[in-house]
């Protein structure tokens, strides 16, 4: 590869800091058929027109750079085939099509995977796929539940029957937390609007970290009862000259708690900013309004936390009778539910 070839391919807009691998048609037929099962044959009959093709020499560049190495892709989903092979949906969330989904397939090979794209069979997978997926064989899964999904929807969602004392403690605590971020250098005004605990964040943090290496010996149990999340919605203005933040106004932080068993008391775990839609939901209900013993249903119990949506409540109801959660819908005229409306919840 000579320097007048480079400088056709940064023309066409490639990374001159970039390193480059040049292929023949033979070669990138044969790349083709390993990674997509097409050949060059099968492709659009303009592609050789696009992207890194140079008529000059009737070859291929590869330009391979760095610049997507940022986005950390999220799995959202999977589907595992009967062939072996996995689909896989993810999602970038720092990029700016951060709300598309992407598939992609993966087939066993030498102990691990490889990427195949563009297979000729499978279904596309589900959100919320029927059968865990691994793509690591070594990965221990003897503390996770034969029914894991790497997401769930609401009427999906586990909840952990917190005591009334409990819920108070980790509030009481996450306001302490949030009292701390507004002495950070730079904010001018930092406003709290609402702390809610939310179910759909604290089930969403608990299953990525059962995702990576499960603690050892521990059970689903036991990561819902050590973890807690808060949705804290907040207004803050910056001094601009100190910080590269921007003012917001009904911005959301997620603050994690852990603890080491269910007696133990609350601590910080971590917090993040900028939560996805699809990890939070500001309908979130506010600890003020939990604890109370209510009846739906036929069904009474002590509300645990909830979403309010445009005809009624969606509502995560804990049994003491039963020691179960029930995860039901109430409409806003008060009207109660009943029994066969109700979705039943994981019991702890």
């Amino acid at each position: 590869m000579d320097q007048r070839e480079l400088d056709q391919l940064i023309a066409l807009g490639a990374d001159p800091q970039s390193s480059v691998v040049k292929l023949d048609p033979a070669q990138m037929d044969g790349l083709l058929q390993k990674y997509t099962g097409l050949g060059l044959e099968q492709l659009p009959s303009d592609l050789d027109r696009e992207g890194y093709y140079l008529e000059s020499t009737g070859c291929y560049y590869l330009v391979h750079g760095d610049a997507l190495l940022f986005t950390c892709p999220e799995l959202e989903s999977g589907l595992r085939q009967e062939d072996g092979t996995v689909q896989l949906r993810y999602r970038f969330p720092m990029a700016q099509d951060a709300h598309m989904l992407w598939t992609l397939t993966l087939r066993p090979a030498e102990g691990s995977y490889q990427f195949v794209s563009n297979l000729p069979h499978g279904p596309v997978p589900e959100v919320t796929p029927s059968e865990a997926v691994w793509t690591e064989p070594e990965i221990a899964t003897e503390a996770l539940p034969a029914d894991f999904q790497v997401r769930r929807g609401q009427d999906q969602i586990s909840v952990y029957p917190f005591t009334a004392e409990e819920l108070a403690d980790a509030r009481e605590l996450v306001e302490s937390i949030v009292a701390g971020f507004a002495q950070e250098t730079g904010v001018l005004t930092f406003e709290v609007e609402r702390i809610a605990f939310d179910p759909m964040l604290t089930d969403w943090n608990i299953r990525s970290e059962m995702s990576g290496a499960p603690t050892p010996g521990w059970a689903e149990r036991d990561y819902y009862a050590s973890r807690i999340s808060f949705a804290v919605t907040y207004r803050a203005t910056y001094d601009h000259e100190k910080t590269f933040l921007q003012d917001t106004e009904h911005a959301v932080l997620g603050v994690h708690l852990r603890r080491d068993g269910a007696q133990a008391p609350w601590e910080y775990q971590e917090g993040d900013h900028g939560i996805p839609v699809a990890e939070y939901s500001d309908r979130a209900m506010d600890t003020a309004e939990l604890d109370r013993m209510v009846t739906l249903g036929g069904l009474e119990g002590r509300l645990l936390g909830g979403y309010q949506v445009e005809e009624g409540y969606w509502l995560y109801l804990y049994r003491e009778a039963t020691g179960t959660v029930s995860f039901l819908h109430a409409r806003q005229d008060g009207t109660e539910v009943l029994p066969d409306e109700l979705v039943s919840l994981q019991t702890f």
